[in-house]
């Protein structure tokens, strides 16, 4: 069974975001099942919805997406993601 993360990226708009943030997530193996990007005013925000083999610890995808966040000023949120149940009315 797949385990699924949201990520969602928000910083000033700059080249390198995405290559930055999708580089990390290649290397740890995660695959990036649906995305979302846009500029709103100059900032970039992005949500990546994530998936991985096994449970992975958000605590450590942070950890590894700090460096970045540093160099790019960016702010970064990430949790377990679990589709919205849909009940019949």
């Amino acid at each position: 069974m797949k385990n699924k993360y949201v990520l969602f990226v928000m910083g000033e708009d700059r080249p390198g975001i995405v290559a930055s943030v999708s580089g990390i997530l290649f290397k740890d193996k995660f695959n990036i099942e649906d995305s979302s990007m846009t500029i709103l005013e100059d900032h970039f925000s992005m949500i990546l919805i994530l998936s991985y083999q096994q449970k992975y610890q958000i605590s450590l995808l942070k950890k590894k997406l700090q460096k970045i966040c540093k160099e790019l000023n960016l702010f970064i949120y990430i949790k377990r993601f679990a589709p919205v149940s849909k009940t019949e009315k």
